[in-house]
């Protein structure tokens, strides 16, 4: 995930955030004030999903590093955040 992660732009990295977080900017108190948490989906098929009221990011545990890639580009190129595209 964090070598996928430093390969984004920051275009995508406010993508990635809004997706799991629901806002496309860290808070004003820095990193240290969310409770970002990073759960595994055993399931290596799935895309990788949020719960973003507890900023919480499910990734699946994929087979090898171009399968994750792809799965988290398909998250951050199509707007993937609440169902309806960036607000």
């Amino acid at each position: 995930f964090w070598e996928a992660l430093r390969e984004m732009d920051a275009e995508h990295h406010a993508r990635l955030l809004a997706f799991a977080t629901g806002s496309t900017r860290v808070p004003l108190q820095g990193w240290a004030a969310l409770n970002f948490v990073i759960t595994f989906d055993e399931e290596p098929a799935h895309l990788p999903s949020a719960h973003t009221c507890y900023q919480n990011l499910v990734l699946p545990m994929c087979r090898d590093r171009e399968s994750f890639r792809e799965k988290l580009d398909v998250i951050v190129h199509n707007d993937l955040v609440f169902g309806f595209g960036i607000v």
